[in-house]
């Protein structure tokens, strides 16, 4: 099984705050293999050691993929848990992800139109939610980087695929507002029963 992982790198890790998530992400990913077994605990011990002595904000995300395990990843991120501030938490993921700014509207896409098909279907939609999302933060997101893990290893997506998809995303857009403003006719009204 594949899975795609579309943002900013390349490393099977997409970060929020990249002054924590960077050597977070470092962490883990120099774990030792037997701590792949079972690694959520090492996972957020690894994260716990570097939050201990950050200088840095402390809201990093991070989805963690390894092509030994493409069966499922996991989303690793610093929240609040039993009303405590600033705690490593990672979670085992078998379908779908987002990591970053999650407040973005342009998350609409995932819940909306993911569902389990093969890698290749799945990666105009992670495209598109990437191309979306710059669109409605460009202070924080710019670019497209697409990965694919699998069994024979992480493969990054070439510059001339990336371009064809943030194209079609666009034009995607601009579809779905011309098929909005076809719709403009003449509207009947219910009766006034304000006033």
């Amino acid at each position: 099984m594949e899975k795609p992982c579309a943002g900013r790198r390349a490393d099977g890790l997409s970060p929020r705050n990249l002054e924590t998530a960077v050597p977070i992400a470092n962490a883990i990913i120099g774990l030792p293999e037997k701590d792949w077994e079972y690694p959520i605990i090492p996972i957020e011990n690894a994260a716990k050691s570097i939050l201990e002595t950050t200088r840095f904000r402390r809201d990093a995300q991070c989805l963690i993929a390894r092509t030994r395990s493409t069966n499922c990843f996991f989303r690793f991120q610093v929240a609040i848990l039993n009303g405590e501030k600033e705690q490593p938490i990672c979670h085992k993921i078998e379908d779908k992800g987002v990591a970053g700014d999650i407040n973005n509207a342009a998350i609409y896409w995932v819940p909306r139109h993911y569902e389990k098909r093969p890698v290749n279907q799945l990666i105009p939609l992670a495209a598109h939610l990437v191309v979306s999302s710059a669109a409605l933060n460009s202070a924080m997101i710019s670019g497209l980087e697409i990965v694919v893990c699998s069994d024979s290893g992480i493969r990054r997506l070439s510059s001339e695929s990336l371009d064809q998809l943030t194209s079609a995303s666009s034009k995607f857009d601009r579809s779905i507002l011309r098929s909005l403003s076809r719709m403009e006719k003449q509207f009947t009204y219910a009766p006034d029963v304000i006033g």
